[in-house]
């Protein structure tokens, strides 16, 4: 009996570990629409989406989206539209994905935010200027 308790025991915190490792962000950490919409709109971050893409994005107060990448095979620029949606933003460019929107949720950093993607992957990091 007491090989088997600790066996449980040792599974459930191998499964506990496991998973903590999931990339997907929990629901106390995330900002809402609202509150991402008064973050964003009409401001400019450091955008770095981890594959060596790092560039300045604008979203524009007018709902237009910009972004210079000074490094990266997304360089030099591309522009396109956002709007506010499915509790937080949904984009879209003219090159970047084939013009095909995403839409996003946050988390707030320490120095800006950590974009997620719609099925909760880890996805862009944004720094404040």
């Amino acid at each position: 009996m007491k090989k088997l308790v600790a066996f449980s025991v040792i599974a459930a915190a191998a499964a506990m570990s496991a998973m903590s490792s999931v990339p997907v962000s929990s629901a106390e950490t995330m900002i809402s629409q609202a509150d991402m919409e008064a973050a964003f709109k009409g401001k400019s971050f450091k955008d770095d989406d981890g594959a060596g893409n790092v560039g300045v994005i604008t979203y524009a107060a007018d709902m237009t989206i910009h972004i210079k990448v000074a490094t990266g095979p997304q360089s030099p620029a591309d522009d396109g539209k956002y709007r506010f949606a499915n509790g937080g933003y949904c984009s879209s460019w003219t090159k970047n994905r084939a013009g095909a929107e995403a839409c996003f949720t946050a988390s707030k950093l320490p120095n800006g935010f950590q974009l997620w993607t719609a099925d909760g992957k880890k996805d862009d990091t944004l720094t404040a200027q």
